[in-house]
């Protein structure tokens, strides 16, 4: 039966029901497309945060290195210690709290990959990328938490916040972390609905809009974290350059510092204990300027941890707000 005998046959019901088809299938179209861009975007993104990740981690170490300079655990003798060479305890509380939240960053890491952070993978690096020092869905900075409970608050963070404030919660942050899991995209596929009865045509025709609904709804999602990702690449790669800066500055000033407050390595470090008992203080001795060579350093530690904790999901979503 011809197109055009079928169409008298059923009262022009077949011409429209192929006009919806075809319709929807041009949308179909469009969204393979626009997945296929998604996709290839996400596994950029990746890449470029599998080979951030290293970074972080190595600005973790190198920040860890001040206890070097203030080998106290109690807390007030550390703030005594920072006192005396003039740097802000507030500073020095930032400090320690981002080291803090790195090794539980680490340690999250380790426990979600099941290996070790050196072998992490790429949506380990996501993880760590974008949760690593943030804050619960309590308000709990993450670093105050442990074990099982610092996981979770990090998935929900990755999943866009707990499900009470709206977000997509651990499940939605576990999907993420699985390279091989879409972030977007629902069971799309063509479809075909051949009918030649008038009655029926009206059902047929909505059934078809409904199912091209839900691909505009799918391509304007795409759309969306399509963009959200090639900002985040854009704004990792500028990080990665800066972070390589960073650190490369202040490794060159911790050595410097240290052949200038330790030159004798052990016994500058014996010989100025001795010398902070006598004067009945916490830690070493440091001479005034010393103690600035210290602070300096301190202040590079700072900016270096500034840009190791910058939140690029959250960056975006400020930007987008």
């Amino acid at each position: 039966m011809n197109k055009t005998l079928q169409n008298i046959l059923s009262f022009g019901a077949s011409g429209r029901i192929e006009n919806a088809q075809h319709e929807y299938e041009a949308n179909y179209e469009e969204y393979k497309e626009i997945l296929a861009e998604y996709n290839t975007a996400r596994r950029n993104f990746e890449q470029v945060a599998t080979s951030y990740l290293p970074l972080q981690i190595k600005a973790q170490k190198l920040a860890k290195k001040i206890d070097v300079f203030i080998p106290t655990k109690d807390k007030e003798g550390r703030k005594e210690i920072v006192r005396k060479i003039g740097f802000d305890v507030e500073t020095m509380v930032f400090l320690e709290n981002s080291i803090s939240s790195g090794e539980i960053a680490m340690n999250t890491l380790k426990g979600v990959v099941g290996a070790g952070v050196a072998a992490a993978s790429a949506p380990a690096a996501i993880m760590g990328l974008v949760t690593a020092f943030g804050t619960a869905s309590t308000g709990a900075a993450i670093s105050s938490l442990s074990g099982a409970a610092a996981t979770n608050a990090a998935l929900a963070a990755l999943g866009g916040g707990s499900l009470a404030a709206g977000g997509g919660g651990v499940a939605a942050g576990s999907a993420l972390l699985s390279a091989s899991v879409p972030v977007v995209g629902v069971a799309i596929t063509a479809i075909a609905l051949p009918v030649f009865s008038h009655l029926s045509a009206n059902k047929k025709i909505k059934a078809i809009e409904e199912e091209m609904l839900k691909v505009t709804r799918e391509i304007d999602n795409l759309k969306t974290e399509k963009f959200k990702v090639d900002y985040c690449v854009s704004r990792i790669m500028e990080l990665s350059a800066s972070l390589k800066e960073s650190e490369k500055a202040y490794k060159h000033l911790f050595y410097k510092t240290y052949r200038k407050v330790f030159p004798f390595g052990i016994l500058s470090k014996f010989i100025k204990r001795l010398q902070g008992k006598i004067k009945k203080q916490n830690g070493y001795y440091y001479s005034e300027q010393e103690q600035h060579s210290i602070h300096v350093l301190l202040k590079a530690a700072k900016a270096m941890l500034m840009i190791r904790d910058t939140n690029v999901i959250r960056e975006f979503e400020n930007t987008r707000g």
